[in-house]
């Protein structure tokens, strides 16, 4: 026991030496953190010789377009036959990261873009670490250590998916964000807010709902807590629009040159038909989708495309238009109350799933969960026989604790919610980081795969060091106000 406090003493004395640090090596350390997982998980999918690229993931439909736009300096598909086909679903900001890992890596080698992506993960975290300490000194190291230890943060840079490349944008959101409500130089924080947001909804079209989000709640916080006039204050506040808008050009004028149709994307049709309908139609959301929907939903649009003229039928952009309508009305045709209990079911799965169950998909471990164990063994194996089989079966230890783990950051996070609201000094920082992941988890419902988690990450990080802040705090009055007591004791 004594020797657990000398350890424990030691180590609190090396970082306090590492506080007392010049700041520019602090940054580097928290770099340093923030590569621990990425590259423990690089090692590990390597090591398993589980494949970077592909496998359970869509990696192609990024790679194809990266290499044709490396290659060929055209953005699309090129087929033995000599034919051309223009990519027009994927954003161009992911493929281009990629075509800039191959260029770099001399050819198709996925190796090199991990690695690249496990330096955008730890900037992620030096990013979260700074964005805190804008409100508090105190409390970048926590910042760091809680982002460097969060899996989804980490994990993600394995995959060649635009998770990563997304999730260090929205670090770059937040940062740029609390910069202009916190920080001292207000245009650096401005620039900064506009770059990484039209970057990001040049990654994925639904994150155009983040800066719309944000910039309300940076209209209301510039104009009634630091007293901006109205007119300064909006102005900030619509200038990440105006720069998303500008980003969009190129991407409309690209679409209109291909199909004669002026769209932004031609993903949003497909996505809404046979992801996100048939999974607010799945019972509390898609962990498995019901391919029953789907393909209800198939149907549907296929039936309507065939009622319209022959010279449409084939035209990309109007197949896109008419899978939104479908979808969309599918959606407005569900009852509102399965609407409901299947969008909260979704939004449950994705902010309280731990990532560790897809690592072990991909290592194809097996796993023990409950409806499985259920479906199999019918209604009496939950509990006794499932916790059986979770001690019987190691690799599922580590999804316990990172199960755990998630849960305790969750209790943290609400608890930053509500001390956060109830602070004077933090209530709209507060109001401003909801709304964000508000605009981040709208365009998931129905989706619960905790793969779109990772986006929020960042934000998700700042309420846990609020609460874990909060709970260090009353803890530390609790010790001091006990202390008073025992002196007014002994000295009476």
């Amino acid at each position: 026991m004594g020797q657990n406090r000398d350890i424990a003493a030691l180590l609190f004395r090396a970082f306090k030496q590492v506080t007392l640090l010049d700041f520019r090596f602090q940054v580097l350390i928290a770099f340093l953190l923030g590569l621990i997982i990425p590259c423990l998980s690089v090692i590990a999918i390597d090591f398993s010789e589980a494949p970077f690229a592909g496998g359970m993931y869509e990696s192609g439909k990024y790679s194809v377009p990266a290499l044709g736009l490396l290659e060929e300096g055209r953005y699309g598909y090129f087929y033995d036959d000599g034919r051309y086909e223009p990519e027009l679903s994927r954003l161009i900001i992911y493929p281009a990261f990629l075509a800039f890992s191959f260029l770099l890596a001399g050819g198709e080698n996925y190796t090199v873009v991990v690695l690249l992506q496990t330096l955008l993960a730890a900037s992620t975290v030096v990013l979260v670490g700074l964005s805190v300490r804008m409100i508090n000194a105190n409390w970048y190291w926590p910042g760091v250590l809680i982002s460097s230890s969060t899996l989804g943060i980490g994990y993600s840079a394995s995959i060649v998916m635009p998770e990563t490349v997304s999730c260090f944008l929205i670090a770059g959101v937040m940062y740029g964000a609390l910069s202009i409500l916190k920080g001292k130089n207000i245009a650096t924080g401005l620039w900064i807010l506009c770059l990484a947001a039209g970057f990001a909804y040049a990654t994925r079209p639904a994150f155009l709902v983040l800066p719309i989000a944000l910039s309300i709640a940076i209209f209301f916080t510039l104009c009634f807590e630091r007293r901006f006039p109205i007119k300064k204050s909006s102005l900030i506040a619509v200038a990440p629009l105006i720069v998303c808008g500008v980003v969009a050009i190129p991407q409309i004028i690209w679409i209109h040159s291909n199909t004669g149709h002026f769209s932004y994307t031609l993903q949003s049709g497909n996505a809404l038909l046979e992801w996100v309908y048939p999974c607010l139609r799945t019972n509390f959301g898609c962990g498995a989708l019901d391919n029953d929907f789907r393909n209800e939903a198939v149907e549907r649009f296929e039936t309507e495309l065939a009622q319209l003229p022959e010279n449409k039928q084939s035209n990309l952009a109007v197949q896109n238009s008419l899978a939104e309508k479908v979808g969309l009305s599918l959606i407005a045709e569900t009852p509102y109350e399965i609407l409901l209990v299947n969008g909260a079911g979704s939004a449950a799965k994705l902010m309280l799933h731990t990532t560790a169950m897809p690592i072990l998909e991909r290592l194809e471990l097996k796993q023990i969960t409950i409806s499985g164990g259920i479906a199999d063994q019918g209604p009496n194996y939950f509990p006794m026989q499932y916790i059986r089989d979770l001690l019987a079966t190691p690799h599922m230890w580590i999804w316990a604790g990172a199960q755990a783990m998630l849960l305790v950051a969750r209790c943290f996070q609400l608890i930053g919610i509500v001390s956060g609201l109830l602070d004077p000094r933090l209530r709209w920082v507060t109001l401003t980081v909801l709304v964000a992941l508000a605009g981040l988890l709208a365009p998931t419902l129905g989706m619960g795969n905790p793969r779109y988690r990772v986006p929020m990450e960042p934000f998700l990080a700042f309420l846990t060091v609020v609460g874990f802040s909060a709970v260090r705090f009353k803890i530390s009055a609790a010790k001091t106000g006990a202390e008073r007591k025992v002196d007014e004791i002994t000295s009476t």
